[in-house]
């Protein structure tokens, strides 16, 4: 059985938090959701500057579109066994760098300054490595799929693919499927249903409310309670980010040289 997984990001320069999210479903969901998708576009959709209607939730919660809201979600609660969401916030991200320390080495943090790449790669590594809890939902055995709205620099991604495979422990390599793929979510509605989830987690981080991400509460649209419904939800605090930049620069230095967190200390007068 294939199974494939839509992802899209939300990003808010206010608040820092960065998210990429979406859904979960077997491939043949996936081919019964289009069309269904696609009927409620036809009639509620936004219109971009070609004539074609698209769902975007930037621009469907502005005027009367955010009342056609819960029926879009509706159509994705028909077919989608999951979601899974990964947030991180660029300005934990930025002081975090600042934190770590080689004496006599400079680090070059290269791709990862770049909020997508860490929160991709966490995505990744996450789901691969936790396959052993979802066997519930998917097989071991089963194929499972990463589709990507299009950025700037997934041909960087794209290149590197092998060499990130390489690097993955022996035990989980076996359980990635094919190369991720970048779609143009205009045409693609499965990436239209990840724009609503992740547009909602970022908001919600946004508003310092995790659990209703956790729960699947999203302005009162829930997932009906009979559903046996996969959710992963992944988040990175500043100090998680730190542990997990020290354990990539372990592999990549030698074991002598010593890792130094210059983690400010608050002093406390009087």
């Amino acid at each position: 059985m294939l199974f494939e997984i839509y992802i899209d990001e939300s990003y808010s320069q206010v608040s820092g938090d960065f998210v990429l999210a979406g859904y979960i479903a077997e491939k043949s969901q996936w081919d019964r959701f289009t069309p269904k998708w696609n009927e409620l576009l036809g009639a509620f959709g936004r219109l971009d500057d070609q004539g074609t209607r698209h769902f975007h939730m930037n621009e469907m919660v502005s005027g009367s579109s955010r009342d056609f809201i819960p029926a879009f979600f509706r159509v994705i609660e028909e077919f989608v066994m999951g979601r899974i969401s990964v947030q991180i916030n660029s300005k934990d991200l930025e002081q975090a760098f600042k934190r770590i320390w080689v004496p006599s080495r400079g680090i070059d943090w290269g791709k990862f300054t770049i909020p997508y790449n860490f929160a991709y790669r966490a995505l990744m590594d996450t789901f691969h490595s936790r396959r052993d809890e979802l066997t519930q939902w998917i097989p071991l055995h089963d194929e499972v799929n990463f589709i990507f709205d299009e950025i700037a620099h997934q041909k960087l991604i794209l290149e590197t693919w092998g060499d990130y495979l390489k690097d993955r422990p022996k035990e989980y390599r076996q359980r990635y499927g094919d190369a991720p793929r970048f779609l143009d979510d205009k045409k693609c509605p499965p990436l239209q249903a990840a724009d609503f989830f992740a547009w909602w987690c970022r908001k919600c981080y946004e508003e310092k409310a995790p659990r209703e991400v956790r729960h699947g509460n999203f302005d009162g649209l829930r997932t009906k309670g009979e559903k046996n419904f996969l959710g992963i939800e992944i988040s990175y605090d500043q100090e998680r980010i730190v542990s997990e930049l020290k354990r990539l620069v372990r592999s990549q230095i030698k074991p002598a040289e010593a890792i130094y967190d210059l983690k400010p200390t608050k002093i406390i007068s009087g």
